[in-house]
């Protein structure tokens, strides 16, 4: 539940998923993880691609930055940012996230703007995109198909008249803006301006609330699948559980065997060696034939819900003492 992102705070995010892949793989290079805690973590891990792959619990946007981007998805034809040109102005935590859900969705022509430059840099140098100074704001705009303003400015940094000489040399070719600041960094009135579509943070919610609803809408299909594996991996372990108690049963039987047989040694001593042989093979017949039926029954019963108990009660039949590492 964890890996497949159902245990979130928000449902069907996919940041959990790489964090138990970053653990399972410092715990395996520390040789701490044993046979079943990292059967236990593949498990989880195929869950978490499953859940991704088969469902569509992670396919919409449900944060305010990932709907702008998914909004600006959506204004063009093919519903692609494949050579588009994107600005994102405000390079803090929405910025941020804005930055990362771009790159999830394909954009490749990413310019970055911040009043502080070393954190527009920041941003950039994570996600593969071009920082630039708050003074080359005008000529990023100028250049973009699409912008999202994410400042905290008190005010906004983008008014009509900005937007309408930005307008003026772009030969119709129309701006994009998803505005996801509060207060709001671009005039609403902005949105008078011939080629300019603006959208804002009421927009958003919408969006939001409507792909929250169809993420929940998945959990049940999610859960089959948990459900699914959970008892492929019990299976599994239940299977395993097997082997010592064979071991164990095989080695007392084999034990009582050679305790008998040296107890008449000397009465098989008149005995020519190849009686003698004759002897230890019958007697190691007469084991195995014994063993065969609770062991054939124990390997079919073992990986069942009820195999626990069935080897439970062959330990204690046959006095195995306790199960290893209990």
């Amino acid at each position: 539940r964890v890996a497949a992102g159902i245990d979130s705070m928000v449902v069907g995010e996919s940041e959990i998923l790489g964090q138990v892949r970053r653990s399972f793989q410092t715990a395996a290079d520390e040789a701490m993880v044993q046979r079943v805690l990292g059967a236990a973590f593949r498990k989880a891990l195929r869950v978490g691609k499953r859940v991704r792959t088969e469902t569509y619990i992670g396919r919409n946007p449900v944060s305010i930055s990932s709907a702008a981007v998914e909004l600006a998805r959506r204004a063009f034809k093919n519903g692609s940012l494949a050579g588009k040109r994107v600005a994102i102005v405000g390079a803090g935590k929405m910025g941020w996230l804005a930055a990362q859900a771009l790159a999830s969705a394909g954009a490749r022509d990413v310019a970055v703007v911040n009043r502080t430059e070393e954190r527009a840099q920041h941003v950039a140098d994570t996600f593969d995109a071009l920082a630039h100074t708050w003074d080359e704001l005008g000529s990023v705009v100028a250049a973009s198909d699409i912008l999202i303003c994410s400042t905290t400015a008190p005010g906004a940094v983008l008014d009509r008249a900005q937007l309408a000489d930005v307008m003026k040399d772009r030969s119709g070719r129309p701006l994009f803006i998803v505005d996801i600041a509060v207060p709001r960094d671009v005039d609403p009135a902005a949105q008078d301006v011939p080629g300019v579509v603006l959208r804002d943070i009421d927009d958003l919610s919408g969006v939001v609330e409507n792909s929250m609803g169809s993420r929940l809408d998945e959990v049940s299909h999610v859960e089959e699948i948990i459900s699914g594996e959970l008892e492929s991996l019990l299976e599994w372990e239940r299977a395993t559980e097997i082997a010592p108690t064979v071991a164990a049963l095989v080695a007392r039987a084999d034990g009582i065997r050679e305790a008998e047989t040296e107890r008449v040694r000397t009465q098989l001593a008149s005995m020519t060696e190849e009686q003698r042989r004759a002897v230890d093979q019958l007697t190691r017949r007469i084991v195995a034939k014994l063993l065969h039926p609770p062991l054939d029954k124990a390997r079919d019963l073992a990986s069942s819900k009820q195999g626990h108990l069935y080897l439970t009660a062959l330990r204690e039949l046959f006095e195995l003492g306790d199960e290893p590492g209990s």
